[in-house]
Formats: C-alpha cells, structure tokens, sequence
C-alpha cells in the first residue's frame, strides 16, 4: 500500500470532495422541495429552519469523510488510520496547540471584523447562520460546526490537498495554495480572510506536528470558541469593537501583529516537542543505523513518488483540476458574496 498522496491524488480528491458536497446540498434541496411539496410550505423557510441547517452541515462533511475514504481504499493509500493515534500521542503539544488556538483566534478577530465591516459596503452577509437558541443547539451545533468538521475537513485539505502539495511545489507554496483551497471551498467572502489565516496556521500545525490529530483539535478550538462567544453574547458579529475609528484600527493591527508573534512562538514550541518526542522514542536505535534509515526512507519517498508521478505530462491532469476547480470555487464564491451576483 501507498502511504503518501501524490500530486494526482491531491487534485482527484479536491475534486472529488466539492462535487460531494454540492451533490449533498442538491440532495438536500430537493429533499427540501419534496417536503415544501408536499406539506405546502415554502421551500426558503424551511432552508432556514434548525433541522435543515443541522443536516446541510452533516452532508456536506459526511461527503468529504466519504470521498477521503472510498479514494484511499480503492488506491490503496493507507496514509491516516487510528494507529497514528495512541497514548503517546496525547502529550503536552496538546497543551500548546491549545494555547496556539487562544492567540491565532483572539488576535485574528478584530482583524477579520474589520475587513468584513469593509466588506459589507459591497457585498451580501452570509445567509447561513448557527442554531444557539439553547443549551441543547449550542450542544447539537458543537457537533455538528465543530467535532465533525474538524476530522472531515482536516482530512482532505491538510492530510490529503496540503501533504500531496508540499511533496510536490515545497513547504511554503503548498501552504499558501491549500489556503486558498480551503477558503474558497466556504464560498463566502465574510469567511475569506479568517479561513486563510487559518488553513495557514492548521497546515503548519500539522507539518511541525507531524500527526493530523494535533491540526484536528487546533480546529476544534476554532470553530468551538466561534460557537461558543456567540452563544454567550447572543451576537453573530461579536468582536472586541464595536465600531473602527483610527484608534480601533491601529489597536486591531497591533493586536493581530501581536497574535503573529506569539503563533510563530507557539509553532516553535510545537516543532521543538515533536523533535524531542522523535529523539526519545529513537533513543534505542544507533544513531548511525537511524541517519541511514533516514536517508533511506527518504530515497523511498523519492523513488515511490517518482514512479507515482512519473511520465513526461504527469503533471498536467492535476494542474488542469487544480485550475479549473480554483476557477469554478471563485466563481460560485463571487455569486455567494456580492450584492446582486455576478
């Protein structure tokens, strides 16, 4: 079995995971339809009704969780499994990534306000919204916003679209591209400059981690203090401003300049344990045997990825899916965000 994702793999799977996600959502409108058929009621009232927000979320993630793994079975990919997880892996970078997730979350959001407040001039609030009316939603919306999309969508745009980039086009590159990836799949330009920081940060968390559980729970403290501050303030747009003269601007800057610094803190933090936690679990190898092992696993890597990607247009598949697939994203993100469409 393989156990890396090539650069044909990355793009299929991209691919592959937005059709599922818009056939969950045609499927759930023409469940919607039936019913609104049936019972009489309008089709736009029961799209914003509790239940249907509820199952929208758990089709669209389910569709990503199926297509990560239907692909890797049918290609024999056997790359993230429950036996990267054990005792081991729950350590003190658990602790630092929750850290990381309090710093990334409080000094980008004032950030993201502002530029959705700039935003707003021209384009059209998002229509979605999180059922918080009581303690059981916040419960039911924990699950469904954060628990479910923090394995689903880790999966595909980190362990799959971000390792397949970075084998291919290298560290940065892959991390600005898996970015743009994972911002444009939320459709929504009120969501564009939190989703990039944040598929930046998540695919560094799980480089310098080296295991997908760390980027999971990073996630999960996202999506859940977004949940969370909502539920207590009652208030979708909460930030720590309510409004942005000069003073708030600069206090905004500075706080998000302030964030950058103790994330790149945090991220050094996190590589420093991995690499202890690599050395003492190598402690009983002989330090030669263990350099040569490296080396040897690494001319594998290259030898497997050559034969994968191997061939004069090997390339030219995924950098055709890449494309279009980047094109059709921003075009239905266009339709989603600005007044009146396209």
């Amino acid at each position: 079995m393989k156990k890396e994702y090539s650069f044909k793999d990355g793009s299929l799977i991209y691919l592959f995971a937005v059709a599922g996600m818009l056939i969950a959502s045609l499927n759930l409108s023409m469940l919607v339809g039936l019913i609104g058929g049936t019972t009489g009621q309008d089709a736009t009232t029961l799209l914003s009704q509790n239940w249907t927000i509820y199952l929208n979320a758990i089709l669209s993630e389910t569709a990503y969780f199926l297509v990560f793994m239907i692909y890797s079975k049918r290609n024999k990919i056997e790359k993230f499994s429950i036996k990267n997880i054990n005792k081991k892996t729950f350590d003190l970078r658990f602790l630092v990534v929750f850290v990381l997730s309090i710093f990334v979350f409080f000094g980008s959001l004032n950030f993201t306000t502002f530029f959705n407040t700039l935003f707003a001039n021209f384009a059209t609030p998002s229509s979605g919204r999180v059922p918080l009316g009581n303690f059981g939603e916040f419960l039911l919306s924990v699950l469904c916003f954060a628990v479910i999309p923090a394995i689903a969508e880790e999966l595909i745009f980190r362990g799959v679209i971000f390792s397949s980039l970075k084998n291919k086009i290298g560290l940065v590159w892959a991390v600005l591209v898996s970015g743009v990836a994972f911002t444009l799949i939320h459709f929504s330009i009120f969501q564009t400059i939190h989703q990039f920081l944040l598929g930046v940060v998540l695919a560094l968390i799980f480089y310098f981690s080296g295991k997908l559980i760390y980027s999971m729970f990073f996630h999960f403290c996202n999506n859940f203090f977004v949940i969370f501050f909502m539920y207590v303030s009652g208030n979708p747009n909460f930030g720590i401003f309510s409004n942005f003269g000069v003073t708030e601007i600069v206090l905004t800057f500075v706080i998000f300049l302030a964030g950058v610094g103790l994330t790149i803190l945090g991220l050094y933090l996190l590589n420093k344990l991995t690499k202890n936690k690599e050395n003492q679990e190598n402690l009983s190898l002989n330090e030669e045997n263990s350099r040569d092992n490296m080396e040897s696993n690494k001319k594998q890597k290259r030898a497997e990825n050559v034969d994968v990607q191997g061939g004069q247009y090997a390339d030219v598949l995924p950098i055709a899916i890449y494309t279009i697939m980047t094109i059709f994203c921003v075009i239905v993100w266009a339709v989603n965000s600005f007044k009146g469409g396209l």
